[in-house]
């Protein structure tokens, strides 16, 4: 009797472990971190900043502004991400089953340039399938 009490208080502690172990997703640790980027305006194209918050959980915070000083925001999305093999995935409540992809490199710590793997033609400004982030707070080598 003492042994099932005892079974059964082990498997209370240790049940939330592996749940959360089952949740887990691949991080790349590199993307952790607060990003900054823009594009550029050009031809069908309107200047846009953003500031991206890749959090160790895997969720995400983007925040689009419409000038290179961040003080007007225009639309702010939240989701999941992830990555694997070089890849990042990035998915947003209501997109359906299909996250965003992109390939990354790392140019270095503080630098990561993303290609954008399904270009989408129709979207508003399809030139823009490659962007340059900058880590917002430096990491020392």
């Amino acid at each position: 009797m003492r042994a099932a009490k005892l079974s059964a208080s082990v498997l209370l502690v240790l049940s939330p472990l592996a749940s959360m172990a089952a949740n887990e997703v691949p991080i790349d640790k590199a993307l952790v971190g607060e990003w900054r980027g823009q594009h550029d305006a050009k031809p069908g194209c309107k200047f846009e900043s953003h500031t991206i918050k890749r959090l160790p959980d895997g969720r995400f915070v983007i925040s689009y502004f419409s000038d290179a000083a961040q003080t007007r925001q225009v639309s702010e999305i939240k989701g999941l991400w992830w990555a694997a093999d070089q890849t990042l995935f990035m998915q947003t409540p209501g997109s359906g089953n299909k996250p965003e992809t992109y390939r990354y490199y790392m140019v270095d710590r503080n630098t990561v340039r993303m290609e954008n793997v399904d270009v989408d033609l129709s979207a508003e400004c399809p030139d823009d399938s490659t962007q340059v982030d900058t880590r917002v707070v430096m990491q020392q080598d």
